[in-house]
């Protein structure tokens, strides 16, 4: 971005190392996260906090298509994810959920989407919001007990106006003969969106 003060959302912040690499970044940005995982969460106000940085605006909540409560899964560690969008292994609760759509009605610098499964239907719900949007990384998750909505995923990308480049994450090398899974996903990509 051109400008000292690009509007961030991390969607997904984990334990905030991404929220650290924006504020270090661009020390003026105007940055929102967003993490339901208690604990994660928990962690990710600590680092922050540890480096005395009171003006980054951090949500226990889930990005999702409404103001609600979700049931979420978490993994311990960096695949929590809402109980309809993955494997249901590990422990269950519930968490707090907001329509990010709310949250998109300025222009965005930067989305940032790493929610477990959760993107495509999010995205879907934002498509008409998008246009806000100069800048989105999403991360694609393929569980193999799902069927695969990436084609969803570029047609809301196509329609919002973005180019797209697309980067493995996780792929089996030789998916023909043995598909490995990670975290019971078969496949995982970043994708990068500009206008």
């Amino acid at each position: 971005t051109d400008t000292e003060t690009p509007r961030i959302l991390d969607i997904g912040s984990n334990v905030g190392l991404s929220l650290l690499f924006f504020k270090h970044r661009y020390p003026n940005c105007n940055l929102s996260g967003f993490e339901p995982d208690p604990n994660v969460f928990k962690t990710a106000q600590h680092n922050i906090n540890s480096l005395g940085l009171s003006d980054i605006d951090l949500h226990q909540k889930a990005a999702w298509i409404e103001d609600t409560s979700l049931s979420f899964h978490a993994e311990g560690a960096d695949g929590g994810h809402i109980e309809s969008t993955g494997s249901t292994t590990g422990e269950s609760f519930t968490v707090d959920a907001c329509d990010l759509r709310s949250f998109l009605q300025e222009p965005v610098d930067l989305l940032k989407m790493d929610i477990e499964g959760a993107e495509v239907d999010v995205l879907m719900h934002c498509v008409n919001d998008l246009s806000n949007v100069s800048n989105l990384f999403v991360e694609y998750h393929s569980y193999a007990n799902q069927p695969q909505r990436f084609n969803e995923l570029a047609r809301v990308l196509t329609d919002a106006g973005f180019r797209y480049q697309i980067h493995t994450q996780f792929a089996s090398k030789s998916p023909l003969c043995k598909r490995d899974l990670q975290l019971g996903m078969d496949l995982q990509l970043n994708v990068f969106a500009y206008r």
